[in-house]
């Protein structure tokens, strides 16, 4: 070993007499203490820093050095996959999200903006209503889970989702609260073997909780995430900690297209939060806990409840104590997409925490925000863009774009005509009297997203 090191530092030289003057260099005294030395400083330096962090931080050195083995481990594998080899991203199944546009200079896309140009034009313009949703995407990409049919099917149903759907597909936040009650119906909390995240599977769970078998709150969350998928509902894991190393608690966070945000479900104790009749999401009660004012905050319990395990049995506070370091795994593709351990798109790499002047600092490489928009994003919106096709006319060339998991299609309304278009750019010409136009996204399981909508009466 010391030969091929000595031969690697004299630059793989192939004169003989070089490649013998740099190993009888190596025999020297001299040149042996050195490197003694050498290696003396770097062991030194090495516990200077891990005291410096263990002191810092309030951990123990042995921590210290297993979270800096964590990352230097994970960071060569990416290394690794980055630039030699990695099948699986290739072959990775991901949500289509709909058709998207860039923000275009001269876009009309406001009332004021719409008023504006019609009265240059010499024309009486009234009640002029245009509600656009503009797109506010976070910095970070979030994998959603491709939609299966087949499996859409069974879980309608073989696996009790069909109730669920008939009755609420109308209404996706009860049917979120539908969903679960369900899950919590399904198992009680225990600690069985059988559960696999690497191999995920909400079907497997269900069997072996039909079997007589309990799992925890992860195992509840991931069935919650992935039985979401088959009824339309955007849902992702969220981890709570309270002092952002040990998982304390695991819930989920789905997107409402009624109250038009995220909000809490917790399917192991199926439970969710409210403030002033409105659900909250997770960060919302972070701050709430941070700011003690833990009682703004209702605790709607819904039926099945836990026998043996309920909130107040866990909890003085409601479960809130744990709403104090709060991660989000940037995919829900758990069953659909396997990975090797240590993979970027399992790991620490991909997990977002969220970090404000709230929290102590903790050692941790994950990426980190205390911005609401890359934590928050929008969903199931439509944006619209309108450009005037000419001067003596009013025609518009009406551009429209979407974030909709598993999207479908665009409902269109125009005045009396309704239809439905895979494509996102229209042509809208203007008449006298009313004006009106609709524009809503759809996905893959029926599910109606957020509209946008463009009224005006353009006087005789």
């Amino acid at each position: 070993m010391q030969t091929a090191y000595i031969i690697i530092l004299c630059g793989f030289k192939s004169n003989e007499a070089f490649v013998s003057y740099c190993m009888l260099g190596w025999r020297s005294k001299k040149i042996r203490k050195y490197t003694r030395y050498g290696f003396y400083l770097v062991v030194f330096g090495f516990c200077l820093v891990v005291l410096s962090l263990s002191l810092y931080f309030s951990l123990t050195p042995i921590k210290v050095i297993h979270i800096l083995a964590r990352e230097v481990t994970l960071e060569g594998i990416e290394f690794i996959i980055e630039h030699f080899y990695d099948p699986w991203s290739q072959k990775r199944k991901v949500a289509y999200t709909g058709p998207t546009i860039q923000l275009r200079p001269g876009a009309i896309d406001n009332p004021k903006a719409l008023r504006s140009f019609l009265q240059e034009k010499g024309l009486m313009v009234e009640n002029v209503y245009f509600y656009n949703y503009f797109p506010q995407n976070s910095l970070y990409q979030f994998v959603y889970a491709p939609f299966d049919q087949m499996r859409r099917k069974l879980a309608l149903q073989e696996y009790g989702l069909g109730e669920i759907w008939q009755k609420y597909k109308n209404n996706d936040f009860q049917m979120s609260l539908a969903l679960m009650s369900y899950v919590k119906s399904l198992w009680k909390h225990n600690a069985d073997k059988g559960f696999d995240p690497r191999h995920f599977d909400a079907f497997k769970m269900i069997e072996l909780g039909r079997q007589g078998k309990g799992f925890w709150c992860q195992v509840y969350a991931m069935t919650y995430v992935e039985l979401a998928s088959y009824l339309g509902l955007p849902a992702r894991v969220v981890a709570l900690s309270q002092d952002g190393y040990f998982l304390g608690h695991a819930v989920v966070e789905v997107w409402s297209n009624i109250w038009n945000k995220w909000f809490v479900v917790d399917p192991d104790f199926n439970i969710y939060y409210v403030r002033n009749s409105v659900p909250l999401n997770a960060i919302e009660l972070h701050s709430i806990w941070k700011n003690h004012k833990e009682k703004e905050v209702s605790m709607i319990k819904l039926s099945p409840r836990p026998k043996g395990y309920d909130v107040e049995m866990r909890s003085k506070h409601n479960l809130l104590e744990y709403y104090q370091y709060v991660r989000i795994d940037l995919r829900n593709d758990y069953h659909w997409n396997i990975f090797p351990r240590g993979h970027p798109a399992i790991s620490d790499e991909n997990t977002l925490l969220w970090y404000d002047e709230f929290l102590k600092p903790i050692l941790s490489f994950e990426k980190k925000t205390s911005k609401l928009q890359d934590f928050y994003w929008p969903l199931n919106y439509v944006y619209i863009q309108l450009f005037p096709l000419g001067e003596s006319d009013l025609r518009f060339k009406v551009f429209f774009s979407t974030q909709t998991p598993w999207f479908s299609h665009f409902e269109i309304k125009v005045n009396g005509d309704s239809f439905t278009s895979r494509a996102n750019f229209w042509e809208w010409s203007l008449v006298r009297g009313q004006n009106y136009l609709r524009i809503c996204p759809v996905n893959k399981a029926g599910v109606v997203g957020i509209c946008s909508e463009i009224f005006l009466i353009l006087e005789n």
